[in-house]
């Protein structure tokens, strides 16, 4: 027998072979008896959900991407704190030494301005109440807001809030919600454009 044969008789063996072991391989997967592997192949990839989080709302979402999952173990001014976008807020609270009773509150909902709001507020000797006037004492999410309408703050002189809106859009006291549902350890965090004044309330 010729070089050139015996090389292709060897080559139709391996190919037949191989076509065994690939054969074999699929029946095993398939067994469930004892001593069977099973190969169960990863679940996909949502990337969304783990960007924004469950039920985060609101066409201002696109910077707290990558940092809620660390915000939702923090107590509120902490994770305002860790998200790098509510300084202004942050400044303001600690400054009115609210930080830790804020952080300390059970179950409490949030508002949060924007930097740009508290530069244009210009807060000073008013600043406590009008911060109050940013905390509920229920923790509320978005629905739970619509349907209750109103609730009372901190800031017991100021009035309760009011709320509106419906089909994924919120608004506080006519300001509307640029991102909502924030999960944190003590707090559901809503972001706002503008600071509230208390005894404002339009709906």
């Amino acid at each position: 027998m010729s070089r050139i044969s015996r090389c292709a008789g060897l080559c139709a063996a391996a190919a037949l072979a191989l076509s065994a072991c690939s054969n074999g391989d699929h029946a095993g997967a398939a067994t469930t008896g004892p001593g069977a592997t099973s190969i169960t192949p990863p679940a996909p990839v949502t990337t969304t959900a783990a960007a924004t989080g469950p039920g985060v709302f609101g066409p201002g979402c696109d910077g707290f991407r990558g940092r809620l999952a660390a915000m939702a173990g923090l107590p509120v001014v902490r994770a305002a704190a860790a998200s790098g976008l509510l300084g202004g807020w942050v400044e303001a609270v600690g400054a009115a030494n609210l930080a830790d009773p804020f952080d300390a509150a059970p179950d409490v909902t949030v508002f949060a301005p924007v930097d740009e709001a508290f530069a244009a507020a210009g807060l000073s000797a008013r600043r406590v109440p009008v911060l109050n006037y940013h905390v509920l004492y229920q923790r509320f999410d978005a629905a739970g807001l619509e349907r209750a309408g109103g609730a009372g703050t901190r800031d017991s002189g100021g009035g309760p809030l009011g709320f509106g809106g419906s089909g994924g859009t919120l608004t506080v006291n006519g300001v509307p919600v640029l991102c909502g549902n924030i999960p944190t350890k003590n707090a559901t965090l809503f972001v706002i454009g503008k600071v509230l004044t208390p005894g404002t309330n339009s709906g």
